[in-house]
């Protein structure tokens, strides 16, 4: 089992968590008398809902009903259920304390239904452009010198989002060499805007950290610190 508070975790970082280990089951949070179900299927959210009795987070009715919207093709019960969905993410991505807990599940889901999941990295970076908090985007984005470079599967995960175009833009300027702060100056936009855009990437799984470049300088430096101990040594 997974758990945790979110004091310690952002709603975003609990995603990515999911997303990353490609989790099916529940997420059951509990947050100021309410408590809120969310179904994975493989890392992508299936079904979410909130109630006041915990024990309805643990009915399969709920997913079920999802199902039989969609294989029956009933447009106004599936929006009348996706609107539901929608409003207990959003509660969710707005709660700053409570607890979670993760309890793996197997949902059978065909096919022909996957396509009608929520695509978690979607979801991560459009709640990203909300997060003004500094203390938690430093938790990813902890100096103005760290550098990102994109993931190999960069194309596959960009057609599971919407980017807009600051950060389309922001997109272009990682190359694997270019500093936060570089990034900030290349694309001119503020720099908190900048964090936002780098922390929903990285939760995304669209940019990762850069290895450590060593450059001339750092070489010589090296060699200059080894004779200087050497000679020491040598007293």
């Amino acid at each position: 089992m997974v758990k945790g508070n979110l004091k310690d975790f952002h709603p975003i970082e609990v995603l990515q968590l999911l997303r990353e280990n490609k989790e099916t089951g529940i997420l059951l949070v509990e947050s100021r008398n309410l408590y809120i179900g969310m179904y994975f299927v493989d890392g992508m959210v299936a079904y979410a809902f909130k109630s006041d009795k915990v024990s309805d987070l643990f009915t399969k009715k709920f997913i079920d009903e999802f199902v039989t919207a969609v294989k029956v093709r009933d447009k106004e019960r599936f929006a009348n259920l996706l609107s539901k969905v929608k409003a207990s993410i959003s509660e969710f991505m707005k709660s700053k304390e409570g607890t979670f807990s993760f309890e793996k599940a197997n949902f059978f889901i065909d096919d022909g239904i996957k396509e009608y999941l929520m695509s978690t990295e979607r979801l991560i970076v459009a709640e990203s452009r909300h997060v003004d908090d500094e203390a938690v985007l430093e938790r990813k984005i902890s100096s103005p010198e760290m550098v990102f470079q994109k993931v190999k599967n960069v194309k596959e995960i960009l057609s599971k989002v919407q980017l807009e175009a600051d950060e389309y833009r922001v997109l272009d300027a990682i190359n694997g060499r270019r500093t936060v702060a570089e990034i900030v100056e290349f694309t001119g936009l503020p720099e908190l805007r900048v964090k936002q855009i780098l922390y929903g990437f990285l939760c995304a799984g669209l940019i990762k950290r850069a290895p450590r470049r060593i450059w001339l300088a750092d070489i010589l430096s090296l060699g200059l610190i080894k004779k200087l101990i050497n000679r020491i040594r040598g007293l």
